[in-house]
């Protein structure tokens, strides 16, 4: 029998003389959009349809939707009673449910629901209790077109329960898991004019709040232009990272060196804030090589650690991400300057409240007829800005810090946003970055753990729909390598754990050069998740709708890139599931005595728990029933009504 929660003597009572009606509490969720092709009309007629369809389901009696044949088929057939005919569809298909019936709230769904639901919509019913439930799905899950929920909360009388012993629930007060923490190193570097020589010092400070560090692996993608990958320079905390002369990748391309590696840096990060240091010392001198200097898609610090944080979910999100650090110093009269790439995500369902990038930086070249800055959010120029007042060509020849403040929130989609940020440079449209500054030093600025306030940053706030919130579970990151060998395209195939709620799910791209990458998610077909918004512009970091998986099946994420030269996507590329596990498991079956009640219910919350979490300090609720009815519930009923 399906665990449920135990009412009070009080509450029995109560519902007896009711008749034992079936408490309905009412909300409807707002739909949810995947793409921003849909329009307004079509969100309205899919969410209408949901909820009329709820609300036939909560007022319309088995006896009055089913032939009386039907009806005397289910009675006969299953748990179901005389009185139970006189019950609402939506009763009948929980009860069922409840008795583990599967099979006949499936045929009741479908024969009830495909009366009711237009034809060129799709449709699923599904139960949430102790264990999510599938109950009918009429085809497959199309988060391409209009998506609409409407759900009820439900309880009812279990059938065939013992009424005489104890029965138990638990809940977990401590935890300890083991959890994974991402930090981007964004794409970004110098950029030169001419293939002459320059420098790349870049310092990423990222803060860690965790102890007991489990691993850390530090994955660094990086350009040398043409200068002898021996140069480069990888700190952790001011200790040498010891990165070997031979890389993991290397490979030339056009006389550039692309180059690929992963160190362990376990013991050298710390709790609080840390900093990784990059410095590559272009010394190349051949005017046909792009001398530039830059960090590719795929470089990032990966810790995984011991926690007993549980999680906080909100309706509201707020995040502030810092900038990288550049510096650039350019040679022998080398025109150059400095650029990065920074992403954010916006879920599906969010109402986004405010952005704003901040944007410091130092020795900032003054150049006649040119936009020494420039700020694109996706494909998007958002802003250019010159802060050379004269026309007159040599009539600018200074430096200035600047500070800037833009506001992106009418500008931002939901998904992988990704803002580019351009310091007396350009991108070409072959994908090489021109500088313009003159020969000296350009700093984008970014160092928040002693000048927050001064420094690069971006910031956003957003709310989500309370229907999304789930309370009572315990947030936790995992990551996967694709792993097996590079290749353009790349799959990786994964499935779920049962009773997990998906929060979010990122991939965190590795290549040696990128760019036109597209991601997409399937299970039984295909729906983009991304597409790089302009060429040669990819963040490591790229959401895919939560809604794009099916956890009850086999699920494929593949990445592609149209560059066919040295653009293949590594085996180190990574899947990030941000998972909500039950913290609490209800009532149980009735034992005998106490004490086996107890362990059945802390054997249940292990169990729910799974291998990555470990209860260490459990509290539980037991009760003794002796001839009362035992009840299922609250559980969740949902409809979710999709166009085809």
């Amino acid at each position: 029998m399906r665990k449920g929660f135990y009412f009070s003597f009080d509450a029995i009572v109560a519902l007896t003389l009711l008749g034992f009606t079936t408490v309905l509490l009412l909300w409807s969720s707002a739909p949810t959009q995947s793409t921003g092709d849909i329009t307004t009309e079509t969100f309205r007629k899919t969410n209408t349809l949901a909820e009329d369809s709820v609300q036939m389901a909560s007022r319309s009696s088995l006896g009055q939707a089913f032939t009386q044949e039907e009806v005397e088929h289910y009675i006969n057939d299953t748990e179901l009673e005389k009185e139970d005919s006189e019950k609402s569809v939506m009763d009948v298909i929980s009860v069922l449910w409840a008795s583990k019936d599967t099979e006949a709230a499936k045929n009741i769904s479908k024969e009830f629901f495909d009366g009711i639901i237009s034809d060129g919509y799709g449709y699923r019913v599904s139960i949430s209790g102790d264990e999510d439930t599938l109950i009918f799905n009429s085809s497959r899950l199309n988060t391409s077109e209009a998506l609409a929920k409407s759900q009820r909360i439900v309880s009812g009388v279990q059938k065939n329960q013992p009424q005489e012993g104890y029965l138990s629930r638990a809940r977990a007060e401590q935890v300890d898991k083991n959890t994974t923490e991402v930090f981007e190193i964004p794409m970004g570097g110098s950029a030169v004019s001419g293939g002459t020589s320059n420098s790349l010092d870049l310092t990423r400070h990222f803060e860690l709040d965790a102890e007991d560090i489990q691993n850390a692996t530090l994955f660094l993608s990086i350009r040398t232009g043409g200068s002898d990958p021996n140069s480069i320079d990888v700190q952790v905390n001011g200790q040498d990272a010891d990165f070997p002369s031979t890389w993991d990748y290397e490979v030339d391309k056009e006389g550039n060196h692309l180059l690929f590696h992963k160190e362990q840096v376990t013991d050298m990060l710390q709790k609080g804030w840390n900093s990784i240091y990059v410095s590559a010392k272009n010394t190349a001198s051949n005017k046909e090589v792009d001398g530039a200097v830059q960090l590719n898609p795929g470089s990032r610090v990966s810790v995984t650690y011991r926690s007993n944080q549980t999680g906080n979910i909100s309706t509201m999100f707020s995040d502030r991400k810092y900038f990288t650090n550049i510096e650039t110093e350019g040679h022998q009269n080398t025109p150059h300057g400095v650029w990065q790439v920074m992403s954010y995500y916006v879920p599906d369902d969010a109402d986004v409240k405010d952005v704003a990038l901040q944007l410091s930086a130092r020795d900032v070249d003054e150049i006649s007829n040119r936009n020494e800055t420039q700020v694109w959010l996706n494909d998007e120029l958002v802003n250019a800005t010159s802060i050379c007042t004269s026309e007159a060509p040599g009539q600018c020849d200074g430096e200035q810090d600047i500070d800037f403040r833009y506001n992106l929130t009418n500008h931002t989609d939901t998904g992988t946003n990704v803002v580019t940020v351009y310091i007396d440079t350009f991108l070409n449209d072959n994908g090489s970055i021109s500088g313009f500054g003159d020969d000296n030093h350009i700093e984008l600025y970014s160092d928040p753990e002693t000048s927050p306030s001064e420094s690069s940053y971006l910031e956003y706030e957003y709310e989500r729909s309370r229907s999304n919130l789930v309370f009572g579970k315990i947030e936790l990151a995992r990551t996967e390598r694709f792993g097996g060998i590079r290749s353009n395209p790349k799959t990786y195939n994964t499935t779920f754990q049962k009773n997990v709620s998906l929060l979010s799910t990122f991939t965190h791209l590795a290549q040696l050069d990128s760019q036109n990458v597209t991601v997409k998610a399937e299970y039984g077909g295909e729906q983009v998740a991304f597409q790089s918004p302009r060429e040669f512009i990819t963040p490591t970091d790229i959401s895919i709708p939560p809604e794009f998986f099916d956890i009850t099946t086999e699920n494929n994420v593949t990445i592609s890139d149209e560059c066919t030269n040295k653009c293949d996507v590594l085996p180190e590329t990574t899947f990030e599931r941000r998972l909500l596990i039950k913290s609490q498991v209800p009532y149980g079956d009735t034992f005998q005595n106490r004490s086996s009640a107890q362990e059945d219910a802390e054997e249940r919350l292990n169990k729910t728990l799974g291998e990555f979490v470990d209860a260490t300090e459990i509290a539980s609720d037991t009760l003794s029933i002796n001839n009362v009815p035992w009840l299922f519930g609250p559980v969740t009923f949902e409809l979710e009504v999709w166009k085809e």
